[in-house]
């Protein structure tokens, strides 16, 4: 999954680059990393088959 979205990325850093002048400092990939984070993250909390986020990783 990581080498799925590091090229996913890179991708968007290439194509949006200079079009997004207000994040050059940091750069899109953290913006985009604290998404998957979200949506994915490595404790394995995630949205769970009926679309529900799923947290019980957490109470573990």
């Amino acid at each position: 999954m990581d080498i799925i979205w590091n090229t996913y990325v890179m991708a968007l850093e290439n194509f949006n680059n200079g079009a997004l002048d207000f994040m050059n400092f940091t750069g899109i990939r953290p913006v985009y990393n604290a998404v998957f984070d979200f949506i994915y993250p490595a404790n394995g909390a995630a949205f769970d088959d009926n679309g529900y986020l799923d947290l019980s990783p957490l109470l573990r």
